[in-house]
């Protein structure tokens, strides 16, 4: 195989996780990449998260983070927003600003408690799958050192209050993406101890606006919310993860066999990318492409609704990161 292509396809969990769950929603996601022009509310809040921990774990500053959190809102298109779109887009940053607030007074102790925080690393690596080796790529949230110079991959999530149901941390011992984390980690920086899952619960108070409350009162009621004694430990949730050495086994055996379906797949050029209907609805709503599908734009791409739809560089830029970043662009399989 040339050189090209090897390194032309890049495979990753979240694109394991879409083909599982349906092949006409890998299509159109990373075949075509096509992305709905309005991202769901919930996903932007937890970039905005994402970004704000990154940058204070890194360098300690409050304002920088919050900075890089803002950041993303600015990235969103609210042209298309009523009153009530504002009003909510307007409370998403609030709870976004009270959360990162509340987090980082909580959580002050980890600038001194952890010798090494490394934030959002990009690395890739060799997978050989019989047929021809692929890239299998990730982004590692956080991996901190601790005092005993243990190594632990942090996993941060924002949820709903109603999305931490009874076994919620029960099954993370072997959630997919926790243990590609743990297993690219190991490969990257290894050895691994474990995977500290990092929760921040969003609240479900809404800002007053009949009482005129301003922003910056909304922003310090959700800060509050965080640091009371009697609410704090619903808020912000750490659990450690153990892995063992058959969950990261099975893990590896089920991802190589689905890798190579996905990729012969494409080497194949197959033209039939079956619909699940039954991940049709799902329990945040409707998948982003019902609409595309019911249009027929899985096996006719001219169909999509160009109002709902763009199509997106979002993964090559991804691609383009990992390929300048240095040194952990690469890893030996």
């Amino acid at each position: 195989m040339t050189k090209e292509s090897l390194t032309s396809w890049r495979y990753s969990w979240s694109q394991l996780q879409g083909f599982r769950q349906c092949q006409a929603y890998y299509r159109h996601k990373w075949l075509r990449f096509i992305e709905k022009k309005q991202r769901k509310t919930a996903l932007v809040m937890g970039s905005a998260v994402h970004a704000f921990l990154e940058v204070w774990h890194k360098t300690g500053s409050r304002t920088g983070g919050l900075k890089a959190a803002l950041a993303v809102f600015k990235e969103v298109d609210t042209s298309s927003y009523d009153q009530k779109g504002m009003q909510d887009f307007e409370v998403s940053i609030g709870i976004v600003e009270g959360m990162c607030e509340g987090y980082r007074q909580i959580h002050a102790r980890d600038l001194k408690e952890y010798k090494e925080v490394m934030t959002e690393l990009p690395v890739a690596t060799t997978w050989d799958l019989g047929h021809r080796k692929v890239v299998y790529r990730g982004k590692i949230d956080m991996v901190w050192t601790d005092r005993d110079g243990l190594k632990w991959v942090v996993e941060t999530k924002t949820a709903s209050k109603q999305a931490i149901t009874q076994g919620y941390f029960e099954r993370l011992g072997y959630e997919g993406q926790v243990v590609s984390e743990f297993w690219l980690a190991n490969k990257f920086c290894g050895p691994i101890e474990g995977v500290i899952y990092n929760v921040l619960v969003k609240p479900s108070i809404r800002r007053k606006y009949a009482k005129n409350e301003t922003q910056a009162q909304f922003v310090q009621r959700v800060r509050d919310l965080y640091l009371s004694s009697e609410t704090m430990e619903d808020y912000v949730i750490r659990h450690p993860i153990l892995l063992s050495k058959t969950t990261v086994q099975e893990w590896e055996d089920e991802t190589r066999d689905t890798l190579k379906q996905m990729d012969l797949k494409r080497m194949n050029k197959d033209k039939l990318w079956a619909k699940n209907t039954g991940q049709c609805l799902q329990k945040w709503g409707l998948c982003e492409f019902a609409d595309a599908c019911a249009k027929g734009a899985n096996t006719d791409p001219s169909k999509y609704n160009t109002i709902l739809y763009q199509r997106t560089s979002r993964d090559q830029d991804e691609l383009d990161k990992i390929r300048m970043t240095k040194p952990w662009e690469m890893v030996k399989s």
